[in-house]
């Protein structure tokens, strides 16, 4: 993921796109990283937040998400001085979501957005 210096397509909506193109590829399980979190610098409380969201989003679409991590020589900067395992762990770790019982007019669930018109725009 490239980092925030290059905002032509947000961070979030370049993670929704994984979880999107997946769930459309029939996936049942989604195995993801600390996107952006080495190399390109990005901060791992952020990008782990974002991913929150996203699996708060995608509640009920997949079995299981899992996160692989490995810290290497671009971990551990001023950036994310702890590594990625930490916060994302402090983020994540015991999270148990449930798929929505409602969804609200301009709210989410999954790929699906819930609009306030029909489809002749009224």
């Amino acid at each position: 993921m490239a980092a925030y210096l290059d905002p032509e397509l947000t961070k979030e909506k370049m993670l929704e796109n994984i979880f999107a193109i997946a769930y459309r590829h029939k996936h049942g399980c989604l195995v993801l990283s600390a996107f952006g979190c080495g190399a390109f610098k990005n901060p791992p409380e952020h990008v782990a937040l974002l991913f929150k969201s996203l699996i708060y989003q995608y509640a009920g679409y997949f079995k299981k998400v899992y996160f692989a991590f490995v810290d290497d020589h671009n971990t551990g900067n001023q950036i994310n001085p702890d590594g990625n395992f930490l916060p994302f762990k402090t983020i994540l770790d015991g999270l148990n979501v449930h798929p929505p019982t409602t969804i609200r007019v301009n709210g989410v669930s999954g790929p699906n957005r819930v609009l306030n018109k029909t489809s002749d725009g009224k």
